[in-house]
């Protein structure tokens, strides 16, 4: 910007620019860049790095001050591999050391925390104990392949295994562009096996009654100590009410009694847990921002009543004291984690087969709708789906009765 002083002369004022969101994300703990507002940095960007070395001691700040944010950057990562020079694979670094290293100082600054824990979960369960304890140049396509066929012959899910290769592709990546302590990724070129889409696993009413019958029968004295062959009262009641209402898991969690009308028979269905971008589990509208209303049966009402010891707040409140944010207040909701573990316990122990999973008993309920002739637009409005296409490809499953049926009736209308 120009200026001009008391003796008339055009003087050029250095203007303070911002530094992008893109750049700030860059930068890792210790590090900044700021913009120098007198001598000798005026007008110019000035970036500072804090160092620990291998002892803990902090060593100097050093500065780089030029006009370019390139320059800036590309000095930054200079000084990252220097600060870093001594994780070559002539010192002995294994996968396991690398891996904490870029949990560490790479991996905070780049992924979500969701994101972080995910990986964590997969290198503790899938990789450590094959790979952890081997030199990073040490480990070739051989080893990789040969990893990728003990997670498969473990009876690891195609899908885990795909995720399992990304994570280590990732890290040997970025041990070769980032870093250039390695030459090649042994990763490359490897690929897996492709997961074809899952089947829906439907059941007919009268075993998801026997089902929640064998449930109650086998229910822990207290829910919050099952016994082995035991499952928690609070399960039977989700499982239940997903099996006769079609509520979503995120909808189960969130259930409270205001939603339960009892006279009516109906449940409101305006709120259920939701994952942000950013990996934070909240309490807001369901999925499509729909809310709906579902009619009960008073068989459904007493099992659900069965099934809790509250008449007010959460259905299925934790005991655990953990909370998710509603607006001001604080709710206690069922993790996610300890919903798919019961489930899973129930459907080996009860007779549900078992290659089903949660979502399929929402799948049972929009069959049975089907199968009472209701009408695609009106189990589309049960479900709460934005379209009807969603409902016919995903949801409903069109069974051999209901074919056979519709055959003879084509058979004789054209008689």
């Amino acid at each position: 910007m120009k200026q001009v002083n008391a003796a008339g002369n055009t003087a050029q004022q250095a203007t303070r620019p911002e530094l992008p969101p893109a750049f700030r994300r860059f930068l890792t703990t210790g590090e900044s860049v700021y913009w120098g507002d007198s001598k000798p940095y005026n007008g110019s960007w000035v970036a500072s790095r804090r160092v620990r070395d291998n002892f803990g001691r902090l060593l100097p700040v050093k500065k780089k001050v030029s006009r370019d944010l390139d320059i800036i950057k590309r000095w930054i990562e200079d000084q990252r591999k220097t600060d870093h020079r001594q994780l070559t694979p002539e010192s002995g670094q294994t996968l396991e050391q690398w891996y904490e290293f870029l949990r560490t100082n790479e991996w905070p600054i780049k992924l979500a925390d969701q994101t972080i824990g995910l990986k964590e979960g997969r290198w503790k369960n899938h990789c450590q104990s094959y790979l952890g304890h081997l030199r990073l140049d040490r480990i070739d396509k051989m080893k990789v392949r040969s990893w990728l066929k003990e997670l498969e012959d473990r009876g690891v899910g195609l899908p885990t295994i795909t995720e399992c290769r990304r994570d280590l592709h990732s890290m040997f990546e970025t041990a070769v562009e980032v870093y250039e302590i390695l030459d090649k990724n042994p990763c490359r070129k490897i690929a897996t096996k492709e997961s074809g889409p899952r089947t829906r696993t439907s059941v007919s009413p009268e075993l998801a009654k026997t089902v929640i019958q064998t449930a109650f029968d086998k229910r822990a004295k207290y829910d919050h100590q099952p016994r082995p062959g035991e499952v928690p009262g609070w399960i039977i009641g989700m499982v239940a009410t997903a099996f006769y209402a079609g509520l979503r898991k995120g909808e189960l969690q969130a259930l409270t009694w205001e939603q339960i009308d009892r006279d009516r028979r109906v449940i409101t269905v305006n709120r259920a847990v939701r994952r942000d971008r950013s990996g934070r589990l909240s309490v807001g509208l369901p999925k499509c921002d729909k809310s709906r209303q579902i009619p009960i049966t008073d068989e459904l009402l007493r099992i659900i009543e069965a099934t809790t010891t509250t008449r007010e707040g959460l259905v299925w409140p934790t005991d655990a004291k953990r909370g998710f944010r509603d607006g001001a207040p604080v709710v206690n909701v069922k993790p996610t984690c300890k919903v798919n573990h019961w489930f899973i316990q129930l459907r080996d122990n009860c007779g549900l087969p078992g290659t089903m999973v949660f979502r399929d008993t929402r799948s049972t309920f929009a069959t049975w709708l089907n199968q009472l002739s209701l009408g695609p637009v009106t189990i589309t409005e049960i479900l709460g789906h934005e379209s009807i296409r969603t409902t016919r490809t995903h949801y409903v499953d069109v069974n051999d009765p209901a074919i056979i049926d519709a055959r003879e009736k084509f058979a004789a209308l054209v008689a």
